[in-house]
């Protein structure tokens, strides 16, 4: 049986990455606070009858609230192992939710459609019993620096945020490992 992780553990993992407000002009995603975008803070207010806000002004809370019903819960984090459900989250966070679905499925062996069902639950559980859970994180994680290079090769003026997104899947991979 997997036991439910908390969204908070994840989240603040996630959000120590993240840091605060920034505005860097080389970032496609533009402002962003928490790590949540303005178009991404629009959207959400609009699909939850909620306000307009300037994402700079955003508390904890509210990116808590959008990491939970825009990331976690539609990933289904809760689902899977701790450790998993904290890589799939953040990743979903960075690259959304049907990519990091996606790989998952791919590093089970699953045609990857990038979305969370019976099926990918029954082969998440085979793969578990039969291989084991590190050797899923390892492929997993693996596969998420694979998808970082593959960023920069098709967008080569990405490069400058290679590094970080690298050191922060080894961080993520160091958090899951204590």
């Amino acid at each position: 049986m997997v036991r439910e992780m908390s969204f908070e553990s994840a989240l603040a993992f996630t959000l120590t990455e993240e840091g605060g407000y920034s505005d860097d002009k080389r970032d496609r995603g533009g402002q962003t606070n928490y790590g949540i975008t303005q178009r991404t803070l629009d959207v959400f207010n609009v699909t939850h009858g909620l306000p307009k806000e300037s994402v700079h002004d955003i508390d904890r809370d509210k990116a808590a609230l959008v990491y939970q019903l825009n990331y976690w819960t539609p990933a289904h984090c809760a689902a899977m192992p701790d450790k998993l459900g904290m890589c799939v989250f953040d990743f979903a966070v960075n690259s959304g939710v049907h990519q990091a679905l996606a790989t998952l499925q791919t590093c089970l062996g699953s045609g990857p459609d990038g979305r969370w069902g019976l099926k990918t639950a029954a082969v998440l559980a085979s793969y578990l019993d039969k291989i084991g859970l590190e050797p899923l994180l390892n492929s997993y994680l693996d596969a998420r620096r694979d998808f970082c290079q593959d960023i920069v090769e098709r967008n080569p003026g990405q490069h400058i945020f290679l590094a970080d997104w690298e050191k922060r899947v080894n961080e993520l991979q160091e958090a899951i490992s204590t």
